[in-house]
């Protein structure tokens, strides 16, 4: 009964602390002044611990759709993380070749989740600072990254403790695989990948309703438990084949905790995936990042 009353109590309070105003919104205070950059997002958090302090949209922004074609079949994203700095990418919709979801090991226990996009075709990136002579160049590898993140404020290291008392706000951040892979590299994170089993309308959704994230209002607050990498991740594919029951944070977060779980062992969000038939169970010797 004590359990049940303990976990009651820590729910109520994460489900309060989350359905309250929102930590983070845009403020010009937070503006990145080394670079002249129309797409830099700027950010400060509102209220609790970080009150005050910015996210440095330096280094941490967004990705996001500036450009809607899908007419013509093509859509453009900006502040794709390459080469440590920003770039936008025009992407045909039907270049979509496979989507795949990545567990990067930043734990022996815990993984990272996010979704991997790739294409058939070269992606053709352009420099987004207008401070520096306009470059276009294409990226080595046919594939982007899309990352659900909780977002420490400037200077700030991501805390788990932080995170599982809600103090962050989420950022939806987009990279070069490329880029993706060097980070992960140099922090000597494990990762894999599992493809997705959707086909090419569902695909092409998925793209879609991922770099319009940020336009959902307000900016979610981010949860270690209940509203992390792995539930918004799972929620996107859930989305994408019409299967998601609900947005956000809800009961379903906690009758379904392996979603919530962000983990690549047999009890965490690889079996809910496995459980709607999104994936194979089995992780194999081809499930890895840098093959």
């Amino acid at each position: 009964a004590l359990f049940f009353l303990v976990l009651g109590l820590f729910v109520s309070f994460s489900y309060v602390n989350y359905e309250s105003k929102p930590l983070l919104s845009a403020d010009n205070k937070c503006l990145c002044d080394s670079v002249q950059d129309p797409h830099t997002n700027p950010l400060m958090y509102n209220y609790g611990k970080f009150k005050g302090q910015c996210v440095n949209s330096c280094t941490r922004r967004s990705s996001y759709l500036i450009e809607d074609k899908t007419f013509n079949q093509q859509i453009t994203v900006a502040n794709l993380l390459h080469e440590n700095e920003f770039w936008t990418a025009t992407i045909p919709l039907d270049a979509i070749e496979k989507t795949q979801v990545v567990f990067e090991n930043f734990t022996s226990k815990l993984n990272h989740v996010s979704i991997k996009f790739v294409f058939k075709k070269k992606i053709r990136i352009q420099s987004q600072d207008l401070n520096k002579t306009i470059r276009s160049k294409f990226l080595k590898e046919n594939s982007l990254v899309f990352s659900p993140e909780g977002a420490p404020p400037e200077n700030e290291s991501y805390s788990l403790f932080d995170g599982f008392m809600g103090r962050y706000g989420i950022l939806f951040r987009g990279y070069s695989s490329e880029f993706y892979k060097l980070m992960t590299s140099n922090l000597k994170h494990e990762t894999r990948i599992k493809t997705l089993k959707l086909d090419t309308d569902e695909a092409q959704r998925l793209f879609l309703l991922s770099f319009m994230k940020f336009y959902e209002t307000p900016i979610p607050n981010y949860q270690l438990l209940f509203n992390n990498c792995a539930t918004l991740s799972v929620d996107l594919i859930l989305d994408s084949k019409n299967l998601l029951r609900s947005k956000g944070w809800d009961i379903w977060d906690v009758l379904d905790p392996l979603r919530g779980l962000p983990s690549s062992s047999p009890i965490g969000t690889i079996r809910s995936l496995y459980w709607w038939k999104l994936v194979e169970q089995e992780f194999t010797s081809q499930d890895d990042l840098r093959s």
